[in-house]
């Protein structure tokens, strides 16, 4: 009954801020034990938070994130590839690579973010609307019931997000179109002074969490020649890990 209360109490809330707060809410009379982060993200402009219910200390995270970082994201990929809106667990959207990858470690491992899946609401084909749901510090991963409760109420979740957010397409500050642009710019355009087009194909997909066997799928070359090209890049870029190469990374997309 309580599902039913709360759900109730949600509808009668669309259209005023409280509304994301009791979205989660009877989410949670479902299943338990979930942090919660929601982003408006226009496509040519940088994602805007509309709620979180994150613990303080991760909250910084989420700062940073907004900051250039999103660009990277598995989940914010998923939303402009052509996928369809739908709900996506991490272990789907994420490239094979992806819990090696020094994103991982700074935005799942170091937060203590152990789990996650994510409604995608498309508003239309510029903008869309993500609810990342995740377990963080000491709890269990998400069950095979539980992820199958996420998959029969999406239906019902993406419904109410978008009614939501249909009403809030004038509220967006234009203003981060630029922001987004330079941000992408950045991100496109590392390494361009020192490294061969290849190579910045390569540290391209190192950045997104592809292992060296998924990139030479995608590039159509051989093991030994990815691996020439990550390690000519890294030692023009001296550097020596792929932390290091985050790290340029985000001193580069922090200098706007």
């Amino acid at each position: 009954m309580s599902w039913y209360l709360n759900l109730s109490e949600t509808i009668t809330e669309l259209g005023n801020d409280n509304f994301f707060r009791l979205l989660v809410k009877s989410i949670e009379q479902k299943i338990t034990n979930l942090s919660a982060v929601m982003y408006i993200m226009p496509r040519q402009h940088a994602p805007a938070l509309l709620y979180e219910n994150y613990p303080s200390e991760l909250r910084i995270a989420t700062k940073q994130w907004l900051s250039g970082p999103y660009l990277l994201d598995p989940f914010y990929i998923k939303s402009f590839d052509g996928s369809p809106e739908g709900l996506y667990h991490l272990t789907d959207a994420a490239p094979d690579g992806f819990a090696e990858s020094q994103y991982y470690k700074s935005y799942y491992r170091d937060t203590g973010c152990i789990d996650e899946v994510c409604y995608l609401a498309h508003i239309n084909t510029d903008l869309v609307v993500s609810l990342a749901l995740a377990r963080v510090g000491e709890l269990p991963l998400f069950t095979a019931l539980e992820l199958s409760i996420f998959e029969t109420i999406k239906p019902l979740v993406i419904s109410l997000i978008k009614q939501q957010s249909e009403r809030m397409e004038s509220q967006i500050d234009d203003s981060q179109r630029l922001i987004h642009q330079h941000l992408k710019e950045k991100l496109d355009s590392f390494g361009e002074k020192l490294l061969t087009k290849r190579e910045q194909e390569i540290v391209q997909l190192v950045f997104k969490g592809n292992s060296s066997k998924s990139m030479a799928s995608h590039l159509s070359l051989s093991l030994d020649t990815v691996n020439m090209h990550k390690k000519n890049a890294y030692k023009k870029l001296n550097i020596s890990s792929q932390s290091e190469l985050f790290s340029l990374l985000i001193d580069r997309l922090s200098k706007i």
